[in-house]
């Protein structure tokens, strides 16, 4: 279950994408296309963090482009979420950003998750690099608990990772993240 999802470029030009949930799949705010490319699964509702909210089944499938809605050189994507059901020690996806065409087994770009212990998140670099930030949470959230997840990261400062409004993790460094980008959502192994 997860609601507004933004991504904002810090570098001061603003918002690129914000998607609320309140009344449809379709985002507020996208310089690219607001349309969601895949939707299987998944239903609106009220009472989310803010506003309604996107309940997301078990076979879900819900995406959208990524061209002119996320850049890979720099910007913070956040959301709230909660688990539906009661979270335990088996690691699974909550969002990732999908490479166009690179050489990665899963084409994976960025990936935020549940790891068993708690939230961690990374992007890759060019060079498969992956500077991951981890954060404990025990115990786990409870299922009808909103956690507010952003990850920050800029390609010549390095990455900051913050849980409800916290930052919790943080890696000083450098990467090359120039890349194209194909497409983002959450839950899902391969986006």
């Amino acid at each position: 279950v997860f609601a507004t999802v933004s991504y904002a470029q810090p570098s001061g030009n603003g918002l690129l994408f914000h998607m609320s949930g309140d009344r449809s799949l379709a985002a507020d705010v996208a310089l690219g296309d607001p349309e969601p490319t895949y939707i299987h699964d998944v239903e609106l509702k009220d009472g989310g963090a803010k506003g309604g909210f996107v309940q997301c089944g078990n076979s879900q499938l819900l995406a959208w482009d990524a061209p002119g809605n996320i850049y890979a050189q720099r910007g913070t994507l956040a959301f709230f979420w909660r688990g539906r059901l009661p979270i335990g020690e088996t690691p699974f996806p909550i969002f990732r950003v999908g490479y166009a065409d690179h050489s990665s087994w899963d084409l994976v770009w960025l990936r935020i998750d549940w790891n068993g212990s708690g939230f961690e998140g990374f992007v890759t670099d060019i060079n498969l690099a992956l500077p991951r930030l981890k954060h404990t949470v025990q115990p786990a959230p409870a299922p009808d608990k909103w956690v507010h997840l952003a990850l920050a990261w800029d390609e010549t400062k390095g990455m900051q990772f913050f849980v409800d409004g916290r930052m919790v993790a943080g890696k000083d460094t450098s990467m090359v993240l120039y890349a194209g980008l194909d497409q983002f959502g959450p839950h899902s192994r391969i986006i």
